[in-house]
C-alpha cells in the first residue's frame, strides 16, 4: 500500500510476487484510490516516502480510518527513500524518527519497521558490486530485512 508510482510500484510488487510465490494470497493496493480494508486480510505490509518530513496523506489517512483494525493483525511498515537518504547515518537516523513519531502519532503498533533504498544505479557502481546488485535483482535473492518482515507476517521462522 501507499502510492503506486515509479520505484514505490516496484518495490510493492516485488514484495507481492515473494509472497504469491510463496503460497500467499495478495493484494497491491494504491493508499488514495479507495483500497479495501485491512479487516479482511490475516496480515498487511503498508509502505510509504516522505515528502518534505511527511507521509503522503492518502496513507495516513488509511492508518487513521483503519486504526483498530490495523492493531488486531500482524502489520509492517516502510518506509521507501532514496538510496542517499539511507546512507548517510544522519539522514538514516532522522529517517527513522520521522517514522517513529508518525507511528506514535497516529498510534499503529506494527511488528515491523523497515527503510527500503530506492533505484539502484548500476552505472555508477565498480564492477564486482554491479555484478553483486544484478545478481540480487535477478535470482531474487530477498535482503534480510524484507526477508524477515515477510517471515513475521506470515508466521514462518
Amino acid at each position: 500500500m501507499g502510492r503506486l508510482k515509479g520505484r514505490h510500484s516496484k518495490i510493492s510488487h516485488f514484495i507481492e510476487a515473494i509472497l504469491k510465490d510463496g503460497g500467499h494470497e495478495v493484494t497491491v493496493a494504491d493508499a488514495s484510490e479507495a483500497p479495501p480494508p485491512p479487516s479482511l486480510y490475516d496480515a498487511v505490509i503498508i509502505g510509504a516516502s516522505i515528502h518534505i518530513h511527511k507521509y503522503q496523506s492518502a496513507v495516513l489517512r488509511y492508518i487513521t480510518h483503519h486504526i483498530e483494525a490495523l492493531n488486531k493483525i500482524p502489520g509492517a511498515f516502510f518506509l521507501y527513500a532514496s538510496p542517499s537518504h539511507l546512507t548517510m547515518d544522519e539522514e538514516h537516523k532522522e529517517a527513522a524518527k520521522i517514522t517513529n513519531d508518525f507511528l506514535e502519532h497516529i498510534g499503529w503498533k506494527p511488528l515491523m519497521t523497515t527503510q527500503i533504498a530506492g533505484a539502484l544505479k548500476y552505472t555508477q557502481y565498480d564492477f564486482f558490486t554491479r555484478l553483486v546488485m544484478k545478481r540480487i535483482v535477478r535470482g531474487r535473492v530477498v535482503p534480510p530485512t524484507l526477508l524477515k518482515i515477510m517471515n513475521i507476517l506470515t508466521g514462518m521462522p
